[in-house]
């Protein structure tokens, strides 16, 4: 599946455009979580030989060439040949390739830049670990790489590169073209192809069943959960009070390290919060197992099933009707998948009635309101949502139109 990441709600984009008004292109982006960041936020373009820090979650750490540690990595900073760039866990980072080009790093991963083999070319991208993302909203773009068992020059748009600890690589190609090679043999991918590399062991190829499956870590899950709907006991509230503050505010990451690393849900509650965090970083594997030790059904439950299904445009086991908040702002972004924006601005409506703390409903109903060229109305619903959730991305970027 091509240029799935360039917007969530592609299969929506025409609906969308028939909008005929300057809000509806900004939500196709706004509410997409696309990659990459609007043209008035980009840093100056990077040399040649160099690439931009542009964005960054938790820690992000750079060892420049001859340096012997590690030190924190700033927005902006520029990483030359030689330099090493890591994440931590719950970590990620997206670098500036060119002016049309990016490559986002997932959690655990550590890259490092190499001197390119020919003059005024990127530098190339050596994968030790992790998992690395590539991608270009232009023209095909060559890229230069190798791993701990392989190489190769990818010619294309979007493809993820994945590293285990043990140098085992698998290149998912989504668009473009590779010869992926090293001293065993070599395999030429196409489109639509999967390259996977063994330690010792020629590279060999497959087709590519679920490019959104490969790059769900890429996509954007936004918060859909009213804290308040979780059902937690007064000392769960107490425990994880610095998480439920966060996702309010709508500072999901920080909600997300507030949590215990290696801490195992207790309860119910506790596994709908954090599924509804997992989920927030694109961890759909790990929610999908929370939510499948709930011990009784759920409406939040629910509510993070429909926004999956919703993002990887899915067909849903059932559409019942909402009866809460949460299942309110889930429904909003399913219905956008489908085209439907006036269904989906109704079912906004419903989940700020329903959940009228909840900033990330209000912030849904001004997106969608500027959708429609209502400046005024988006603008109200919008000062609602920041007063309650004033770190929401989607609101402040909103507010930046």
């Amino acid at each position: 599946m091509n240029h799935v990441a360039r917007s969530v709600w592609r299969q929506g984009g025409p609906q969308l455009d028939s909008v005929r008004t300057a809000g509806s292109k900004l939500l196709l982006l706004v509410v997409a979580g696309w990659a990459m960041p609007l043209a008035g936020a980009e840093p100056a373009a990077a040399p040649a030989a160099s690439c931009v820090l542009l964005e960054k979650e938790g820690a992000v750490e750079v060892q420049r060439k001859r340096a012997t540690a590690f030190v924190a990595a700033q927005v902006n900073d520029r990483f030359q040949p030689g330099d090493l760039v890591k994440t931590g866990l719950r970590s990620r980072a997206v670098l500036r390739w060119s002016e049309t080009s990016m490559v986002r790093l997932d959690q655990a991963t550590t890259t490092e830049l190499q001197a390119p083999t020919k003059p005024g070319a990127k530098p190339e991208l050596n994968l030790r670990s992790g998992r690395s993302y590539f991608f270009n909203r232009d023209k095909p773009t060559e890229l230069r790489f190798r791993t701990p068992v392989a190489s190769g020059a990818i010619l294309g748009t979007e493809f993820e590169l994945a590293v285990a600890d043990d140098g085992r690589t698998v290149l998912s190609l989504l668009d473009g073209e590779v010869e992926l090679s090293n001293a065993q043999g070599a395999a030429k991918l196409k489109s639509g192809e999967q390259g996977t590399v063994e330690p010792g062991k020629a590279p060999t190829k497959t087709a590519l069943i679920d490019a959104i499956n490969v790059i769900q870590w890429v996509l954007y899950y936004p918060a859909v959960v009213d804290p308040e709907e979780l059902g937690l006991s007064e000392q769960e509230k107490e425990t994880f009070k610095d998480s439920l503050k966060a996702y309010r505010e709508g500072d999901l990451l920080a909600a997300l390290n507030s949590y215990s690393e290696g801490r195992t849900p207790a309860s119910d509650a506790e596994r709908l919060l954090h599924a509804a965090l997992l989920l927030a970083a694109g961890r759909v594997e790990q929610t999908e197992t929370d939510l499948k030790a709930l011990t009784k059904p759920s409406p939040v439950a629910d509510a993070l099933r429909e926004v999956i299904v919703a993002v990887k445009h899915q067909t849903p086991a059932s559409t019942t009707q909402p009866t809460t908040g949460s299942e309110w702002v889930a429904r909003s972004y399913y219905l956008q998948s489908r085209a439907d924006l006036g269904g989906a601005l109704k079912a906004a409506r419903e989940a700020a009635s329903k959940s009228p703390r909840f900033g990330a409903a209000w912030v849904r109903v001004a997106e969608l309101e500027f959708g429609f060229g209502r400046t005024a109305d988006s603008l109200a619903a919008l000062d609602k949502g920041l007063d309650l959730s004033p770190r929401n991305a989607e609101g402040l970027a909103l507010k930046g139109f």
